[in-house]
């Protein structure tokens, strides 16, 4: 490709001339693939002793040659391309119960050595090092990181693979000029190009010569050479070494191959179908598994071994009638975890019997509106059911498995993002750098407060300075500028991002808050409560006005309402410019700390409370859905729980008994074996063996609105009958010695945390308040 290179051209009768004389040699091709044969010899005559030698720098360079090397060039350049190419309250009295710090705010430098401190904790001069970096990211930029401006236009987004490299850009290579061996074998590279019709055209010659040869020596008699050119020939003939059909295997093979031949295309069809028809629950399975994986759990392994569908339709009334039962059904632990068990949850039976009416489908012609469709589950089996909770590493497996599932999400979005460019370039690696600024707040609904805000990542909170008041007097609604810019190491894209307003005048009161999750500042940046338009710069960074809801979160979530309307909810707004990358020269993160397997399961539950949002608003929108439920009576059997890891400190129970032989072991694979047999052996789990639930419905026999129906189903039914059946017969035992085992295993780390966590005047009945410079 190039506006210099000029096509070669020959005259192909002049090079049927010249290379009839040159003898043909089999050689090697320069990319590994067979050729059949080069020129030598006439090519090229030698130089004579006398001849002075020729320096490469002063010969004169051929047009075709030149271009072969320029052609070259750019396929390298091409090829190098290609390689190159816990949660905080709901409400502010559970949140000032949790945390419930102090009044007042920091200072701007108490911000920045904090901030110093979170980043660099290993360093001494950590403010020089938090400065470096500002100033190295601010070169970075395309634009320069200012406060957010309240409008700003839309820019189209470019996602770079490292926008926030630390290190010094790399020197070009130095391109070395070719040497002398390599234009020579690109000349013969162009002569071999420019040659091969007429040595095609030799080559063929050769062969009808070949042929008449031996032709003229067999009806010479000459018998002895014909053996030697035989073995020599250039089309040699294969010889048939199998004995030859007498004359009566010959009929009977006719005999049984006319019928054959009638019979086969619809044999072959019937044999198809059968075959088709006996492994379709397994293909319709392995078909549900895949789609599911890839499109909505981006790879994370979910499968369902075998689906049996049967439906049928009844017309007075009308009605559809449907048949599923799943079988072997199971979600996998997350694989960069390597749990004792497999799965997490498994059944082995799946069994519903549902009917829905169509009449609503004749009211959607009739007038064009959607009426709710009334779904009725007739019967509900559920079999072998297996639910595990595990610590393993230091990690809680439900945890570990949400973090999964949102870093594939994010590694999806960057990898398409890539493909997209005009140039291919490499999947940009996942972000581990958040910076944040904020510029403003404005709208507050509480009068006499002098705003300070809070900012919460995953156990990282960083505290402003009390805001700047413009534009009005204090009390009155106006504007408060802050203009602190943060740096949070945050590498888990399932974090939930939470940044409060709080006034500072007497008690610390909540005045509103933004609550985002991490991974759609990559997927879906406008997924969160904003003034339109937001805008997206080139490096990847968002930066607008933002929604502030209040303390009961209502609003906060981007359901019914929308991206851009809180409704009651709404408590003011705040500028902000968000950008979360990758720093290649940021340090690496110090240990994280050792935290129990209930630890991680309450930040767990805390962070999915703050992303539902307020629980009336989402009863509301559950209620709102087209759809009325009933069933009949819905049965469990044979399930198994396991809880004793939750119970158990900071190791599994498996990885504690297990702490001696994996101390022997040196290979993975022995490890792995360990384990797989320690979990075939676990017999301390809570077994249920029938658990039945009744039917729900209206009290006329209709179907109910979702809420409705899951409140009558799990929460009045399933969790007090479950509960029942675990304390109230002989697998309370069961539960009980989970639990006590579990502490027990734990007692020093429990006896040291009751002498903390009371006061010490013996009775244990005031709990001592959390100050913020514990939270923080």
């Amino acid at each position: 490709r190039g506006s210099d290179l000029r096509p070669m051209r020959c005259d192909r009768q002049g090079s049927e001339d010249r290379h009839m004389q040159m003898p043909i040699k089999a050689t090697r091709p320069l990319h590994g693939k067979k050729r059949l044969f080069s020129f030598s010899g006439q090519a090229r005559q030698p130089r004579s002793a006398s001849a002075p030698a020729r320096s490469p720098r002063s010969r004169t360079v051929d047009p075709r040659e030149a271009s072969a090397v320029r052609l070259q060039a750019l396929a390298r350049g091409r090829q190098a391309r290609k390689r190159s190419a816990f949660s905080l309250a709901a409400t502010h009295d559970w949140f000032a119960g949790v945390f419930g710090f102090e009044s007042g705010a920091p200072s701007s430098q108490a911000l920045r050595e904090r901030n110093a401190q979170l980043l660099f904790p290993a360093e001494e001069a950590c403010l020089e090092r938090l400065a470096q970096l500002r100033s190295a990211l601010d070169a970075e930029c395309g634009e320069a990181w200012t406060a957010p401006h309240r409008r700003a236009p839309h820019v189209a987004i470019d996602i770079r693979p490292e926008s926030a490299s630390l290190l010094p850009p790399a020197p070009a290579p130095e391109v070395e000029p070719p040497k002398a061996s390599y234009l020579s074998r690109l000349k013969k590279k162009a002569l071999y190009l420019e040659s091969r019709d007429g040595a095609v055209a030799l080559l063929q010659a050769r062969a009808r010569g070949r042929r008449a040869r031996k032709q003229k020596r067999r009806g010479a008699g000459e018998e002895a050479e014909e053996g030697v050119e035989a073995s020599t020939a250039c089309f040699p003939t294969p010889v048939d070494c199998r004995p030859r059909p007498t004359a009566r295997s010959l009929l009977l093979g006719c005999l049984l191959c006319v019928p054959l031949l009638l019979l086969s295309p619809l044999l072959l069809l019937c044999l198809a179908a059968c075959y088709a028809y006996l492994r379709l629950p397994y293909l319709l399975g392995w078909v549900t598994s895949k789609a599911i994986t890839r499109l909505g759990l981006f790879g994370y392994p979910l499968t369902f071994g075998a689906i049996h569908l049967s439906p049928w339709l009844e017309l007075r009334p009308a009605r559809l009638h449907l048949r599923l039962c799943v079988e072997d059904f199971s979600l996998s632990n997350p694989p960069s975890l390597d749990c004792p068990h497999r799965h997490f949850v498994s059944a082995g039976a799946l069994d519903f019997l549902l009917t829905i009416d169509l009449r609503w489908l004749r009211e959607l012609l009739r007038t064009g509106r959607l009426q709710p469709v009334p779904v009725h589950f007739e019967q509900t089996r559920v079999q072998r059911v297996k639910l595990f909770f595990e610590l393993y590493q230091g990690q809680l497996n439900i945890n570990a498995l949400t973090r999964e599932i949102a870093e594939r999400e994010v590694r999806a979005a960057l990898a398409s993002r890539a493909r997209s460019c005009c140039r291919r370039q490499p999947a940009p690696a996942l972000p581990n750098l958040l910076r944040l600024r904020i510029g403003a707040v404005r709208g507050l609904r509480r009068s006499g407060t002098k705003p300070f805000c809070f900012v919460r990542a995953r156990g990282v909170a960083l505290l402003t300075t009390i805001g700047t008041l413009v534009g009005g007097a204090e009390g009155s609604g106006g504007e408060w500028v802050f203009d602190a810019e943060m740096l949070l190491r945050v590498s888990d894209p399932s974090t939930v991002l939470h940044v409060c307003v709080y006034s500072s005048v007497g008690r610390d009161q909540l005045l509103g808050q933004w609550v985002l999750t991490l991974k759609y500042l990559v997927t879906q940046p406008d997924y969160c409560k904003h003034a339109p338009p937001l805008a997206r710069s080139r490096d990847g960074s968002i930066s607008g006005t933002f929604y502030l809801s209040d303390a009961k979160l209502r609003g906060s979530a981007v359901r019914a309402l929308g991206p851009s309307e809180l409704g009651k909810g709404f408590s003011g707004e705040v500028d902000m410019r968000l950008h979360w990358m990758h720093a290649a020269g940021l340090p690496p993160p110090p240990p994280p700390k050792r935290r129990t397997a209930m630890e991680q399961l309450n930040e767990n539950s805390g962070e999915t409370a703050l992303r539902l949002g307020n629980v009336r608003e989402l009863r509301t929108a559950l209620s709102s859905l087209p759809l009325r439920l009933s069933c009949g009576e819905v049965a469990f059997r044979d399930v198994s729980v396991g809880i004793k890891d939750l119970f158990t400190g900071y190791k599994g129970d498996i990885e504690m008994d297990l702490r001696d032989e994996l101390a022997n072991c040196r290979s993975t694979s022995s490890r792995d074996r360990l384990y797989e047999d320690r979990a075939e052996e676990v017999t301390d789990v809570v077994n249920m063996k029938d658990l039945f639930l009744h039917p729900v419905a209206a009290k006329d026999g209709s179907g109910l609105d979702l809420t409705a129906f899951l409140d009558g189903l799990l929460f009045d039914q399933l969790v007090p009958e479950a509960l029942k059946e675990v304390f109230g017969t002989g697998l309370g035992g069961q539960a009980i010695g989970q639990i006590l085992g579990g502490v027990a295993a734990r007692s020093a780390e429990w006896a040291r945390g009751v002498r903390r966590g009371f006061v010490s005047s013996g009775q244990g009945r005031n709990i001592p308040r959390v100050s913020p410079k514990a939270v923080l």
